[in-house]
């Protein structure tokens, strides 16, 4: 009865806590911020930092971005973006290798990398152990009885340790690592590291628990009896954060394992698909891109791809499997969201057969997936609508912000702001730096009582960078150089300043020129200037939309539910 209450507790708290991910943070219009959704994006943008100590402008901060770029989705939603022709083709595209990852998902890498090694790895790389060890070297492979006699005297330690024999002593005693045997076996505290992943020691050490001892195990180096004295945790991202890094680890771990399984699931599918290329349209195929190549290579242009279209069918199959054929339109289709750019040989006999027999992979998987209800997966759902609004929210940003922006309105912006795209004034510097204060002291004496400053720097100078220059640092602006381009912007030509602490220096500058900056034709400024100019129109003419968009979906936040999330330890 009492284990039944106490259950019973525990999934209330559940369904507490599950209630609580689902209450409203915030509401743009009538669509709503969950907690979960914020709780989320808290993490994703803090990473390694505790829950509680998540700030609240921190909070404020997080929930502002998800309330803008909602205000920017329920626009897209408003002009219709949803029924865009060309964002429905993306996602067309987006949904086959959405399926295709799936379906490899599912079928491939869930059998070879559970959820229990994602556990597993997470608990390593979440805590450091310290661990002691006695240590035997090894020895040649032929002397049978020599390692015998290593293996049982190493046992017999550890029975005598699990019956309560101090670890330490008999390391100092027994132990032949000269690093750690003077200090009972010592190693200190050990970090998992992704690297280590092939290392027998490091695998076996961190299966072990506080206060567990290892049996004993052989190593390249020799023998290893090994205890974990303590075990604490270090700063990780949570769990779902840090599980596709670590799929990615896991994949160079067990690339061999997941050929092979893909390789037999495809196997499978090629049986019950047979496909079969087209060879005349391919062969066509190939000797038109070859011919219009050299002919634009000889005029210095380069071949685009999507020209094949206008010269050829684009429905002319390239390949058919199943009750399905593979078209020229699928496959330009395909190449332009594979490749950025079309590069010399890639459209040879051999490249293209190479590149079919990729699709042809992907097609099958595909159809499979489609044959499975791949389509149908929530999961699969939810991402593409995440992709789908993604795309609405970039295309409405480029109509409403983007648009518009050429070279007259650059200017125009240029002419009215004129000032604050002045190039600034630069001084020419020369200096002295030197470690000793009162070195620095006595120099500035010198220098103010006529001494030759050009001759003091020859002579006093530490900047290994303007030794050789007499101590000309060059021309530089107010706000290079920290204090001393702050000092420069204080003096008058051949002025020379008190001393000044720089980058752990002390120094004193003279100024040997200003170079007072004219105002640059539009049509002579620089790139950068030019690219900060755009920024400053995106900004504000998105500040403007946002705005207006603020009046037509207004905006309630929950400042008490936002400052809770997180607040205290939640269980879930």
């Amino acid at each position: 009865m009492k284990n039944l209450s106490r259950l019973l507790f525990i999934t209330i708290i559940i369904l507490i806590a599950g209630c609580e991910n689902y209450k409203i943070v915030a509401r743009v219009g009538n669509s709503p911020i969950y907690v979960k959704d914020f709780k989320a994006a808290l993490l994703k943008e803090n990473g390694i930092k505790s829950y509680n100590k998540i700030s609240a402008v921190e909070k404020e901060n997080v929930l502002t971005a998800m309330i803008e770029e909602r205000v920017q989705l329920l626009d897209a939603y408003r002009n219709n973006l949803d029924t865009d022709p060309k964002i429905l083709e993306s996602i067309e595209y987006s949904e086959s290798r959405l399926i295709y990852e799936t379906v490899l998902e599912k079928q491939i890498v869930n059998r070879v990398i559970t959820e229990k090694d994602f556990k597993d790895r997470y608990d390593k790389i979440s805590r450091e152990i310290k661990v002691q060890q006695i240590f035997i070297p090894a020895v040649k492979s032929d002397d049978k009885d020599r390692k015998q006699k290593i293996l049982n005297q190493l046992d017999s330690l550890r029975y005598l340790i699990l019956r309560g024999e101090d670890f330490a002593a008999l390391a100092r005693k027994f132990s032949k690592d000269s690093l750690s045997a003077g200090k009972g076996g010592d190693l200190g505290y050990l970090k998992w590291d992704d690297s280590k992943y092939n290392d027998i020691f490091y695998n076996r050490i961190f299966k072990l628990k506080k206060g567990d001892v290892s049996k004993v195990f052989e190593t390249k180096n020799g023998y290893h009896l090994v205890q974990v004295v303590q075990s604490r945790p270090v700063p990780v991202e949570p769990y779902d954060i840090q599980k596709p890094l670590i799929l990615r680890t896991f994949y160079r771990e067990k690339t061999d394992e997941l050929n092979k399984q893909y390789y037999a699931f495809l196997e499978k599918l090629e049986k019950n698909n047979p496909v079969t290329f087209n060879d005349e349209n391919i062969q066509s195929l190939v000797d038109y891109i070859q011919q219009q190549s050299e002919i634009l290579k000889k005029e210095g242009k380069h071949f685009n791809l999507n020209d094949v279209l206008d010269a050829k069918d684009p429905e002319m199959p390239l390949f058919k499997y199943s009750n399905k054929q593979y078209t020229l339109k699928q496959f330009v289709a395909d190449i332009s969201n594979m490749y950025s750019l079309y590069y010399p040989g890639m459209f040879s006999p051999k490249r293209l057969n190479e590149t079919l027999k990729k699709l042809t992979s992907r097609e099958m998987i595909v159809l499979y997936g489609d044959t499975h209800g791949y389509r149908e997966m929530k999961s699969v759902k939810e991402s593409l609508l995440k992709k789908k609004e993604e795309l609405m929210v970039k295309e409405n940003n480029d109509l409403k912000v983007m648009s518009g922006i050429n070279n007259d309105e650059l200017k125009k912006y240029y002419e009215k702001n004129i000032d604050k795209f002045r190039e600034p004034d630069k001084y020419k510097v020369q200096e002295i730096r030197v470690k000793d204060k009162e070195l620095i002291d006595k120099i500035y004496e010198k220098a103010l009582n006529n001494e030759n400053f050009e001759t003091l720097s020859l002579k006093y100078n530490e900047n290994q960078n303007t030794i050789n220059k007499k101590g000309v640092l060059g021309s530089i602006t107010s706000k290079q150089y920290g204090t001393i381009g702050q000092t420069a912007a204080s003096l008058t030509i051949n002025e020379i300043s008190k001393p000044i602490e720089f980058d752990g220096f002390y120094v004193i500058i003279k100024v040997l020129d200003i170079l007072k900056a004219e105002q640059t034709p539009f049509d002579k400024i620089s790139r950068g200037i030019r690219m900060a100019i755009r920024k400053e129109i995106v900004n504000e003419k998105k500040d403007s939309w946002l705005k207006e968009m603020y009046i037509q979906y207004p905006v309630i936040k929950y400042e008490n539910v936002m400052e809770n999330v997180f607040k205290k330890k939640e269980i879930i």
